[in-house]
């Protein structure tokens, strides 16, 4: 791999985004909306302020996740349909190159909504370390899982085609809402229960719930089981859609 096609691709997909009023205000107005009203239920004490700031935590970490995995796939498929992804492989540019680009500039924008987040739980709602702490303790787990679902979702919308692209923003959200976000795991049925284990975040959300080590190892075991699995789908895909079908019809 090379670092200075990965750094020009980086910029690439800067330029693009920020060129783009669409994209901006896409970047901007969601995670916006969930601190807003996240941020306006803790600070308002309708509820116990431990539940508030379990659902406050829950809720951003789904909306940074979404920032690291979505935009990833985003950069992939604005290449797809300008039909440009084909041409800038054949220039020379490597698929892992191309992958860790889209990575690095999410990464990017999810740590930059990260650090915004904690700035205005603490200066505009009156949150305090729990929060900052509960945020960067599970940094590692969130930022892995979304990396590799960007990989793995990567894969599958190059095999199957532009016209799964819906994969990109619905496959993260479904596994989200699988993790039992607002109940703990042992309030489900007992089918259910064995179904959400199958999640990267199930451990995650557990975590903030019960603050127990072993949630939190379990949690950064899957994380990385998921980040292997998801290079593997994008090599495998890739190469298989590449010798199979070709690329230039993705």
């Amino acid at each position: 791999m090379r670092v200075h096609t990965v750094k020009a691709l980086t910029l690439r997909n800067i330029r693009a985004t920020f060129t783009d009023k669409g994209r901006v205000s896409e970047i901007l107005v969601f995670p916006v909306s969930f601190l807003v009203i996240w941020g306006l239920f803790y600070a308002s004490g309708i509820a116990e302020v431990h539940l508030a700031s379990q659902l406050l935590v829950i809720n951003l970490i789904w909306s940074i996740a979404g920032t690291f995995q979505t935009q990833a796939n985003l950069m992939l498929m604005f290449d797809l349909w300008s039909r440009e992804f084909a041409q800038i492989l054949r220039q020379g540019v490597r698929i892992e190159e191309m992958f860790v680009s889209h990575i690095i500039f999410s990464t990017t924008l999810g740590i930059l909504n990260l650090l915004v987040f904690l700035f205005f739980i603490v200066y505009s709602f009156g949150g305090g370390m729990t929060e900052i702490r509960m945020f960067t303790e599970l940094l590692p787990l969130y930022a892995l899982s979304s990396i590799g679902l960007a990989l793995m979702f990567g894969g599958f919308v190059l095999y199957l085609g532009r016209s799964y692209a819906f994969i990109s923003w619905t496959g993260l959200q479904i596994l989200i809402m699988l993790s039992s976000p607002f109940s703990p795991i042992s309030t489900l049925p007992g089918w259910l229960q064995k179904l959400v284990l199958v999640s990267p975040f199930t451990f995650v959300f557990e975590y903030v719930r019960f603050g127990r080590v072993a949630d939190y190892i379990a949690g950064l075991i899957l994380s990385i089981i998921y980040l292997f699995l998801g290079t593997f789908c994008a090599y495998f895909f890739y190469n298989k859609r590449r010798k199979t079908k070709g690329l230039m019809e993705v």
